[in-house]
Order: C-alpha cells, then structure tokens, then sequence
C-alpha cells in the first residue's frame, strides 16, 4: 500500500508543477505558486515531500515568508507518522488542519447503477452548474474567487485529459465525476450533485460511470480522496476504494 500511495502521491506533484508558474525547491519538499488565482489555497501552497527532518517551527516560519502576499498559509504533509509529530506544533501556533483520506481501487463495486441521465460532458457544459455548486460553500459567495476556482479548474482539464460525467436534469448538470490522468494513475476527483438532487443516488451513479471508463484505461490505478471524517468514504468503499494512506493539510487564514 505504501507504493501504491508513492505513485499517487507523484502523480499530484507532477501536476502542481505543471501548473503552478513558479515553483521554489526546499530541502524538505518545495512550494508552489500561482499567482492567477491567489484565492485557491491548493495552488499556493508548502509541500513536504521529506519523511523526517523537518520541525513545524520550521514549517510555519517558511509558509509565513513564501506565502506572506496571500491570504492563506497551507502546508500538506503526506507522511502520517510526521504530520502526526507535527500537529502539536501547528495547534499550539493556532493553525488548524485537516485530514483527506486516500483511497484506492481494490475491487470490484458492490452494484453497478448509472442512471440514465449521466452522460459525458466538457468542461464548459460543466462550468455553470460547478459555479452555482460553488456559490452554494460558505466561501463562495464572490464571483471573483469562484472565477479563479474556474480558471484552475479549466486548466487543470487540460492538463489532464479529464473526462467529467454528470447526471443531466433538462439538459443542464446536476451531478458530476471527474476522471483524471495523472501520469501513471487516474484520479476520480470533484464529486458534487447540487443540493436540490442530494439522495437521489446521483453521486454513486457519475462516479460508477467514471470507474467504467477507468476499467477501459492502461493506468493500473485509481484512486479518489475524501474528507477522512465525512461520509463520502463509505460510498468509495462499497464502490470498490479501500483506504492506502492519510495526507494532512494544515492552513491558518489571514485577515485581509
């Protein structure tokens, strides 16, 4: 398993580094910037790549240099026995955290059900309903930061030959399951139904279609990542992922 999280784990970095404009190596891993969309955390961003070596003193004193122009301080760490010896540092600074569980394919899903609504889309059929899905987070209610998020997003497709399947309601999305090539892996990634179509098992039917479409690829993995305490794991788990590692993202929001 711990290969398997190796070769996930790679395939993310190739792609920040693609993406990103600028990228600074550190002795423990290296930081990104994308400086087009400062409001999207994930693109500016420390990453630790080492597995020992490496204090959360040190951490926040270089996520407070590198990224003392945004809005945000945000650090993953991948390596769970050091995230673990870190958090202690990181609470008593004030920063908060959070652990994304990764989850790769083991088996096969307990069901197949695709709704006949699902079909695959383009980025642009998706563009509008994932801006509304958007508005609809705590954080979204600026058209300007959900254009940035757009821009990432429209980027990020191409630079991964994303395919998206989404559940139509009168032709517009409603639901929706990215599939991402990442080098040696595929990822399945932004799963959303809006919330006017929640428990109507929309998410399980664009997410299956997703895995069919991954079954007809040479990548021998795929895998997708969940919030570690909510309740979309237990549907990735009956739909054949299993668990193969933890990454924790610590972050302290700055007032602007």
């Amino acid at each position: 398993m711990a290969r398997t999280t190796e070769v996930v784990l790679a395939g993310e970095h190739r792609l920040i580094r693609e993406l990103s404009e600028r990228i600074e190596p550190l002795p423990w891993g290296f930081a990104s910037f994308d400086d087009s969309v400062p409001h999207v955390f994930h693109a500016n961003a420390v990453h630790v790549t080492a597995t020992e070596g490496v204090t959360a003193a040190e951490l926040i004193a270089t996520a407070e240099d590198l990224l003392a122009h945004f809005g945000h301080r945000w650090v993953v760490v991948p390596h769970e026995p050091l995230w673990r010896e870190l958090t202690p540092g990181f609470e008593a600074a004030g920063w908060s955290w959070q652990t994304e569980v990764y989850m790769a394919l083991a088996r096969e899903p307990d069901r197949i059900a695709i709704p006949e609504s699902v079909r695959e889309i383009d980025f642009e059929e998706l563009a509008a309903s994932e801006d509304t899905f958007i508005a609809a987070e705590p954080w979204g209610h600026d058209a300007a930061l959900r254009g940035q998020f757009t821009n990432r997003n429209r980027r990020t497709s191409e630079a991964t030959q994303e395919r998206i399947f989404a559940a139509l309601d009168e032709g517009a999305p409603v639901a929706w399951a990215k599939l991402r090539v990442l080098g040696d892996v595929l990822q399945i990634e932004d799963v959303a139904t809006l919330p006017h179509e929640r428990r109507l098992g929309l998410g399980r039917g664009v997410v299956t279609a997703a895995l069919q479409a991954a079954r007809g690829a040479q990548q021998d993995v795929v895998f997708v990542v969940a919030d570690d305490e909510d309740w979309p794991q237990e549907l990735y788990a009956k739909l054949g992922f299993d668990p193969v590692g933890r990454v924790r993202v610590f972050e302290r929001l700055i007032s602007r």
